[in-house]
């Protein structure tokens, strides 16, 4: 493609996703307006602190259409640490009235105003990341750094790379997501210069790709040392902290995927959230007979956590399962957890079969060598034992009777005894394991997480499939 029509498309998706000048008056007015009654209320309870708004909408890196505030409290850095939640909800309840308590590293307060959402949360007033007292103290310090450095030409990339992200779901540094947050977008837009500089580049990232605009640390090699990750981009404001550690392996490859995908075939499409519809149980349940495998339902209800501490769980949950079925002989096609983020986490795990051989051969020592005889004497006459010890070339087997080859029967002896479990997931107020082919006992909102997983494909496919 030209570079001409390239521009052009660029063009296009960047009118697509600025704010309308309204849209920017009215989200700036009512961030005024809240930042105006916080400061009232503070005088009025006499705390001494700053108001000071964060975030995207400072920076004009926002997307239209959705528009989170963020306003943050900073306290002197001798206030009470302990104090610093019951202080910020009592300024949130006088400056608002109503008020949902949320948590962080602190409890902070979310409220409502003019049909925005306004997240309020307190932190210290600190100059640099070695007065840092609590984690949140660093957004403060991030706001200067970018708005000190952000001009409307980068903030036009940012928003065009964060569409992106988001059109191939990996925008949020979440456990849900495990991708691009928004400050880890506009680093990268301020390191390598644009949009298009940003995706030229990572069609050829080769992990770990490491980036130290400030020059914080000494060495690459240090900062592999550091962060075992494979994107690792150095906090400007903090040396000790990668921007880029909840980017999982997956995410970064498929950025890179779809980097070599948008530069192949650009198209506006790549700015674009995907719309997956409501399935019904009838089509999830004809893909579930498609298969021809085994795919159980671990459902935990009555949960009472925050949203990413349940897709914490959900994640967690997931993976200790798939590494205890295969510890244990069967094997696994796939495993993953999802939440409905108020009350419940469902797992699914997908294997060939129900059932595998009742029968598994466990490798004993070579022959004369070390270990020799306590492998005879453990297995020798054992209940277990079907047939052995015997020798075959070099080395001794035997073959055991498994204490259980019923998958469905082995998840349940877990969920009973919780021997693997996050602790939170056992502690749900009930538990349930089902077959998926029981439709009926999947629950409505975990309907468009199983459409999605069975039918899981790239979006980027036809590009990269194209000569």
């Amino acid at each position: 493609m030209k570079s001409d029509e390239l521009a052009s498309i660029i063009e296009k998706a960047s009118e697509l996703l600025t704010p309308s000048p309204e849209e920017k008056r009215n989200a700036l007015e009512v961030l005024n307006q809240a930042v105006l009654l916080l400061k009232e209320a503070a005088i009025k309870l006499e705390f001494d602190v700053s108001i000071v708004p964060v975030g995207s909408i400072t920076r004009d890196t926002w997307l239209p259409g959705k528009t989170d505030l963020d306003i943050f409290i900073l306290f002197k850095k001798s206030f009470p640490e302990e104090k610093l939640g019951e202080s910020v909800i009592s300024i949130v309840e006088e400056a608002f009235g109503k008020y949902t308590l949320r948590y962080s590293a602190h409890p902070y307060a979310r409220v409502k105003l003019s049909g925005f959402e306004i997240d309020v949360v307190p932190a210290y007033d600190v100059e640099n990341a070695l007065e840092l007292r609590t984690p949140v103290d660093r957004s403060p310090l991030h706001a200067k750094f970018l708005e000190e450095r952000m001009t409307p030409n980068l903030a036009r990339d940012v928003r065009l790379l964060k569409a992106f992200v988001k059109g191939m779901g990996a925008y949020g540094a979440e456990v849900k997501v495990e991708g691009f947050s928004g400050y880890l977008c506009e680093l990268l837009v301020l390191y390598y210069g644009s949009f298009l500089d940003v995706i030229r580049a990572a069609k050829d990232w080769k992990e770990p790709v490491v980036i130290d605009m400030a020059k914080m640390v000494s060495s690459t090699e240090e900062a592999t040392r550091l962060f075992p990750n494979p994107l690792i981009v150095i906090d400007p404001v903090d040396p000790r902290r990668n921007v880029a550690s909840a980017l999982s392996r997956t995410q970064f490859y498929r950025f890179k995927a779809a980097a070599k995908a948008f530069l192949k075939s650009p198209s506006e499409k790549f700015f674009l959230e995907r719309e997956v519809r409501q399935p019904d149980e009838e089509y999830v349940l004809s893909l579930v007979e498609k298969r021809g495998t085994y795919l159980a339902a671990l459902l935990f209800d009555g949960l009472s956590e925050a949203p990413d501490t349940l897709w914490t769980q959900a994640k967690s949950g997931a993976r200790k399962l798939h590494k205890l079925l295969k510890n244990n002989g069967f094997p696994v096609i796939h495993a993953d957890g999802f939440t409905n983020e108020s009350s419940s986490v469902l797992i699914l795990i997908e294997t060939p079969s129900r059932l595998i051989s009742p029968i598994e051969v466990r490798e004993g020592p070579e022959v004369g060598r070390p270990g020799e005889s306590e492998f005879i004497k453990k297995h020798l006459g054992a209940e277990n034992t079907i047939s052995g010890p015997f020798i075959c070339e070099n080395r001794w087997f035997v073959l055991k009777r498994r204490k259980n080859n019923d998958v469905k029967s082995f998840i349940k002896g877990i969920i009973r005894t919780g021997h693997g479990l996050p602790k939170k997931l056992f502690s749900a107020k009930t538990k349930e394991v089902f077959e998926c082919r029981e439709i009926s006992k999947i629950p409505d909102w975990a309907l468009k997480f199983i459409y999605e997983w069975l039918q899981r494909k790239e979006p980027f496919l036809r590009e990269l499939a194209d000569p």
